[in-house]
């Protein structure tokens, strides 16, 4: 064991960032052979998303000749995410804090050491000044230093938008794509199969190698189509107040949102006729704006929706357990009947809103069809 952690080890350190936590899925998922005896692997991975971090834990073993397994997780995570703490860095760090100890009490002490940490950011810090954003990574680089784990600079960062969505589908070994909707971003991801669109995308196209094997991964992030900019953009459009009323919101209801620090105050209003079709009207005027490129083999490709899908749908028993299965449709038809409920109470103002975007962004956005079924689940799970 000593001998093999040594080697994965070094492979880490001639790494940088996202290959390297690739690598180590790819070598313990598909790879990695050899020995007698009984062994454990752990592996710490925080998502720093724009609404909250989340620790990610994952015990692996082997026995014998046999694969590597992944066999349980330690999933926590807190609010609000680290963007949150842009003018107190070193609260940001503090955030963690009980996250990692929480991680120390999950893994066994003699592999603290062996066990390696990385940190990556999403669109929370890609919207700070580079200057803040750093500020806060330094803080928690210097966190990670005061555990036992095994730790290197680069290993905490911001990932590019096009690593969000690679490093999400390349972590797991289930599905042939993902659709990830955070905070600030969208991102979609998948192993191609039409050689014309391999010839047609080679600047979204990532090829990781590893042992002898090769995986060749579309993926791309659309900034800002994230559920709370998205949330932003149905409320002002191009203008820029802090004071809004939109027919998303509960007619009668009158409140503060707060994003990416800024407070916002919104109220509902009545709409004309039909709530959910003058909202999903805003949807496609004021958030769907941008066009989204869509392959011709989306609707060939199994995918797996992450995130706030999940987050969503789940708040409305749209589901249960985390492995489940939806459909866009699901998302539409509950939302008419949500958007016809008078839903004033604080945390459920938005459920109008954030049902018809999820709907109409994989219906107009990804231009699937309403009955396409997707599996849906949290992160990792």
């Amino acid at each position: 064991m000593k001998g093999e952690s040594a080697t994965m080890m070094s492979r880490l350190k001639s790494k940088n960032g996202l290959i390297a936590i690739i690598i180590i899925f790819l070598i313990i998922m598909l790879l990695a052979r050899g020995g007698s005896r009984p062994r454990e692997f752990y592996g710490i991975i925080f998502d720093a998303g724009s609404t909250g971090s989340r620790i990610h834990v994952f015990r692996f073993t082997k026995y014998g000749s046999e694969d590597w397994k992944f066999q349980d997780e330690l999933f926590e995570y807190v609010l609000p995410g680290l963007s949150a703490y842009s003018e107190n860095p070193s609260n940001a760090a503090k955030s963690l804090e009980n996250l990692l100890n929480r991680a120390k009490e999950y893994i066994p002490e003699k592999h603290w050491t062996k066990t390696p940490i990385s940190l990556y950011a999403t669109a929370g810090l890609r919207l700070l000044s580079e200057r803040k954003a750093e500020e806060i990574l330094e803080e928690v680089r210097k966190l990670f230093r005061k555990f036992p784990f095994a730790f290197h600079d680069e290993s905490v960062k911001i990932m590019d938008a096009s690593d969000e969505g690679l490093f999400k589908t390349l972590g797991g070994d289930q599905t042939i794509g993902a659709i990830d909707l955070g905070g600030g971003s969208i991102q979609i991801t998948y192993v191609p199969k039409d050689r014309e669109i391999l010839k047609s995308s080679a600047d979204l196209l990532h090829k990781v190698s590893a042992m002898g094997y090769t995986i060749t991964a579309y993926t791309k992030s659309y900034l800002g189509l994230g559920l709370m900019s998205s949330r932003l953009r149905m409320l002002r459009g191009h203008e820029s107040t802090s004071k809004f009323s939109s027919v998303c919101l509960p007619e009668g209801y009158s409140g503060v949102w707060v994003h990416q620090n800024t407070k916002y105050n919104v109220s509902g209003k009545a709409p004309k006729a039909s709530r959910f079709q003058e909202c999903q009207q805003l949807v496609l005027d004021k958030v769907l704006r941008d066009d989204i490129y869509v392959n011709p083999d989306f609707s060939r490709t199994k995918f797996l929706l992450l995130s706030y899908f999940y987050d969503r749908g789940n708040s409305v028993n749209l589901f249960s357990g985390l492995e489940a299965q939806v459909q866009p449709k699901n998302y539409l038809d509950m939302a008419k009947r949500i958007c016809d409920d008078k839903l004033n109470q604080s945390p459920k103002r938005f459920l109008c809103f954030d049902l018809i975007y999820l709907g109409t962004i994989l219906q107009e956005g990804f231009k699937f069809h309403a009955t396409n079924n997707f599996d849906v689940g949290d992160l990792f799970q």
